[in-house]
């Protein structure tokens, strides 16, 4: 009977032992995808054809796009949308066609409401959304006394995106006070922040307050444009073809702060919300009276969210061959 109960404990105890392995710690850091600087990505794969001879019928060829960041979230599935372009070859040699529209000139549209392969990294997704579009390449001519044309073709992509970065901040009403008082941290004056899984990142964070009980606690915000693309407003990147259009100084480098948060108090007022970004870099402030961080004065530990959202772009290219056909001439 011993025997029998010593069996049955020494199951349970490998059973237990065996549960407590498989759990996930609770240190597991649930924003680690929240790292980088990517966005919208194109890219042509290795097998691309890169010579053809005229005359000699379409090939196929693959437009992969990669959402390389953090955006969107399950719970921000639809505010991604993208736009897809061709340029730098003359159509009259050449056509590069998705579905029998020639895209210099019919633009490829992502819709994220409807087309959720997109979606950005996350928990459950380390390496983010992906999307191919088959194009068709059609070499038709090379003008005579020519042996060879040889353009550079690039392909553009317009998109919609956003950056959210947060961060712990401790938050003191009177830092300077001499009086003794048990607190929790050390007040953050300036806190600096990595990559946040978008092109446009939050750098730096600043925090001071400002007069007694009734006063203020301000914050300066600090950007940078991390990524290699322009900076674009949202539905000129969705609607302008860069090689046909291009783009006006005034809707270049505008980042807009969507939210700025301290635990659960929203800023009402900061300024500016539309950050005009100068050398890549950008600044906004923010302001609350100390009431609506913690009506009880107290010093705390709490996370300061950041929102941003614009529109972005990011252009690849690739040099192609098209060679003159061989014709044999009638009775040789």
């Amino acid at each position: 009977m011993k025997a029998t109960h010593s069996v049955a404990l020494i199951v349970t105890l490998l059973l237990v032992a065996g549960c407590g392995s498989s759990t996930p710690s609770s240190n597991s850091d649930d924003t680690s995808f929240r790292t980088g600087a990517q966005g919208l990505e194109l890219n042509l794969p290795a097998t691309t054809p890169t010579k053809f001879i005229e005359g000699s019928g379409a090939e196929e060829m693959i437009l992969e796009i990669h959402n390389r960041g953090a955006f969107p979230q399950s719970s921000e599935i639809g505010r991604l949308r993208a736009s897809v372009w061709a340029g730098g070859y003359d159509q009259n040699l050449l056509t590069i066609k998705h579905k029998s529209s020639e895209i210099s000139i019919d633009m490829l549209e992502i819709d994220g409401a409807t087309d959720l392969v997109l979606e950005g990294r996350s928990v459950y997704n380390s390496e983010g959304g992906y999307k191919p579009f088959i194009l068709e390449i059609d070499p038709i001519n090379v003008p005579d006394g020519v042996s060879r044309y040889s353009p550079t073709i690039k392909f553009a992509t317009g998109f919609t995106y956003a950056t959210t970065a947060s961060v712990p901040i401790c938050y003191d009403p009177n830092p300077q006070s001499t009086r003794q008082l048990e607190k929790p941290c050390k007040f953050t004056e300036s806190i600096s922040l990595s990559d946040q899984g978008a092109p446009i990142a939050v750098t730096s964070i600043e925090q001071d307050v400002v007069g007694g009980n009734d006063g203020k606690v301000l914050y300066r915000i600090f950007l940078e444009n991390k990524g290699s693309g322009k900076i674009v407003d949202p539905s000129i990147a969705l609607e302008t073809n860069p090689f046909k259009d291009g783009y006006r100084l005034s809707e270049l480098n505008n980042v807009f702060l969507a939210e700025f948060r301290v635990g659960a108090a929203e800023a009402k007022v900061c300024r500016p919300v539309i950050i005009k970004m100068i050398d890549g870099k950008g600044v906004s402030f923010c302001e609350f009276l100390k009431t609506e961080i913690n009506p009880n004065h107290q010093a705390i530990e709490t996370p300061v969210t950041v929102v941003l959202r614009y529109g972005y772009t990011h252009i690849i290219e690739k040099k192609i061959n098209i060679e003159e056909g061989v014709s044999i001439a009638a009775g040789a």
